[in-house]
């Protein structure tokens, strides 16, 4: 007795019925763990007022009693403790961040954190270095450059690491770290380089003349502002590298080397490796911008003639406004016969949208 082949439709029809059950399957699985999540969110925020209230009022008692209030919290007060935790550790220093510390510790955090930094995989290492980075918790140099450097969100971590608990050498491997992989870097990375040069950017300064030439525009920008945000270096550090990258392809660039030296009027080699009249008349109205800036910056008369130079050639609007506005002095002092068009344009809107600026420079 032979069977009949199976047909086309046959076929089509068996395969739909398979697709369809792993869809309804799919649907059910992840209906329900929607679900479960809405109910673990609603018993979360449930409980949440009292156990940021205990916390507060625990952390400013000489005996915070953290164990017996630990060990009679539920799973969900636990979880919302440790996520109000982590959001103080993140506010507060002295002798509170010390105390909520040892609130970390009783929960366990302190031993799950070095189990994941050791064990887990890269997320697990993550969320372990955040809680290393906020509880002080102990973690060598050396096991830092071990576990940390295959990835740039790790590495970003283990700076933040060095940086919170003010390792001697946060600095140097900080920053090391986190320009290894000439990568532009996340958020945490950004700020953390800052963090880490914002007293003196000397080293960074240093590493990016090294190295800037081979780093890709979006790092060096990055490199740059964390640069002009920082505080300044000293007068016998050379910032001739600096000027170099007036002549750089990139807009981009050369703006973001202008609003770095903004604060660097004072510094010598400043004033000796731009060529001020090269750079005002950059032709990216960008940079322009960011020159006029850099100029009333400075503030001192040289940079003021500039600016009054550019006021009188600026060809586009929007730059002429910036020009005006960082020249900062009385428009009635301009002289519009010595106006380029577009300043003029410019200074006409200046004045119609601050009709008080002449009466506050007066006063």
């Amino acid at each position: 007795m032979s069977m009949a082949p199976i047909t086309s439709f046959d076929l089509i029809l068996f395969i739909s019925v398979v697709l369809l059950a792993v869809l309804g399957a799919t649907a059910i699985v992840t209906l329900g763990r929607a679900v479960q999540a809405a109910r673990h969110d609603r018993r979360s925020e449930a409980v949440r007022p009292s156990v940021r209230y205990e916390i507060i009022e625990r952390m400013s008692a000489s005996d915070p009693g953290w164990e017996q209030w630990v060990n009679d919290l539920d799973p969900f007060e636990r979880f919302v403790a440790k996520e109000e935790l982590q959001g103080y550790l993140r506010q507060v220093r002295g002798k509170d961040r010390e105390t909520l510390q040892r609130l970390g510790d009783t929960l366990g955090i302190d031993t799950w954190a070095e189990c994941m930094f050791k064990r887990g995989d890269r997320f697990d290492q993550l969320a372990a270095l955040t809680w290393i980075a906020l509880l002080d918790i102990d973690v060598t140099l050396e096991t830092l450059r071990a576990t940390c450097m295959a990835h740039p969100d790790t590495r970003a971590a283990a700076a933040r690491v060095l940086y919170e608990q003010d390792h001697p050498a946060a600095t140097t491997e900080g920053t090391d770290g986190l320009l290894a992989e000439k990568r532009p870097l996340s958020m945490l990375g950004l700020d953390t380089l800052y963090q880490l040069n914002k007293e003196d950017p000397r080293f960074l300064l240093s590493r990016a003349e090294q190295a800037s030439d081979s780093w890709p525009d979006s790092l060096l920008v990055q490199v740059l502002r964390v640069i002009g945000e920082a505080g300044p270096t000293s007068p016998d550090v050379s910032l001739d590298w600096l000027g170099s990258l007036f002549a750089d392809d990139s807009p981009l660039v050369r703006a973001a080397v202008a609003d770095a030296l903004a604060g660097y009027g004072w510094h010598d080699h400043a004033r000796t490796v731009i060529e001020i009249e090269n750079v005002r008349r950059d032709s990216s109205p960008r940079v322009r911008q960011a020159v006029y800036r850099m100029l009333g910056s400075w503030g001192d008369q040289p940079a003021r003639d500039a600016l009054r130079d550019a006021i009188r050639t600026e060809s586009d609007p929007r730059s002429a406004v910036v020009a005006i506005e960082a020249l900062s002095e009385p428009t009635s002092r301009l002289g519009d016969a010595e106006l380029s068009t577009a300043s003029q344009t410019a200074l006409a809107w200046v004045e119609a949208t601050s009709p008080n600026t002449e009466a506050e420079a007066a006063g």
